[in-house]
């Protein structure tokens, strides 16, 4: 038996990311939570995690740092070999690139030899100076 659906259909057969994100509302700053990764292409679950509003978080730099530990955590518990993480709070959130980027680094630097499954971590950058940031960093 063949079974063929088109894009439509798989469409309406698939949950919608938003209403189902939501019965993980409110994720606390500093946690993450993982859902399918519905039709992004190669990916089999997205990882949410909350950062810290730079200006209003009491320990901002703690918090980034956490924020990025448990989605990394959370994708390896998951059995997900490659994860591609953005610079985590340094859009809406305010958080200063130049200070971000290094607090990132060092966190994730310092799971490697924690993690069981990844065996890729890739920082995804929107800008070239995000990425000179980053090389600077020593990651690029």
């Amino acid at each position: 038996m063949s079974i063929k659906t088109n894009k439509q259909e798989r469409a309406s057969l698939t949950p919608r990311p938003e209403p189902y994100a939501k019965q993980f509302a409110p994720v606390a700053v500093g946690e993450a939570v993982a859902t399918p990764g519905f039709e992004l292409p190669g990916c089999r679950y997205n990882i949410h995690t909350v950062g810290p509003r730079y200006h209003q978080d009491p320990d901002p730099a703690g918090n980034l740092a956490r924020a990025l530990r448990s989605a990394i955590s959370l994708a390896d518990m998951n059995g997900i070999r490659r994860l591609a993480i953005p610079a985590i709070s340094t859009g809406i959130y305010g958080y200063p690139e130049g200070e971000a980027v290094p607090i990132l680094v060092r966190a994730a630097l310092g799971m490697a030899e924690h993690l069981e499954i990844i065996e890729e971590l890739r920082f995804v950058v929107v800008s070239e100076v995000m990425e000179k940031k980053f090389r600077i960093a020593g990651v690029i």
